[in-house]
């Protein structure tokens, strides 16, 4: 039985060590589009200028980050380990930007391999998107 490009994609992400793997079409991310935006207006950021200079609108729609893009692929990796002491666990490995940045590009060669050569931004937590929309 011939599997759907949605369940390729989710099998060769798990293949990859994500544990989380969905799709969804990259469009504007509404309506948490409209409640970030309110919410940068009202001043509510703070301090955070990143998140309320010219990027704030950047972070509502994925095709600001990449035009033409089609298709979101959100991955999540479970960190949650059981193990405590005096050092924040975070601090005790390799930063896992790097970490996520190397699995992703492993994932890309995989989809590439079964779907032919395509465009993409890789995008972990410090690129202007709304990831959790």
């Amino acid at each position: 039985m011939r599997q759907t490009p949605e369940t390729v994609v989710v099998r060769l992400a798990q293949q990859c060590g994500f544990e989380l793997a969905g799709i969804a079409p990259a469009l504007p991310v509404e309506p948490d589009a409209t409640q970030f935006l309110n919410w940068v207006s009202r001043g509510l950021a703070g301090r955070m200028s990143y998140l309320t200079d010219r990027r704030a609108d950047l972070r509502t729609d994925p095709r600001s980050l990449l035009p033409g893009a089609q298709t979101v692929i959100c991955l999540g990796r479970l960190y949650n380990t059981p193990e405590s002491g005096p050092i924040a666990r975070y601090a005790r490995s390799e930063d896992y930007h790097e970490t996520l940045r190397r699995d992703l590009e492993v994932l890309v060669v995989a989809l590439q391999q079964e779907f032919g050569p395509f465009e993409y931004k890789l995008c972990i937590d410090t690129a202007p998107l709304l990831e959790r929309s």
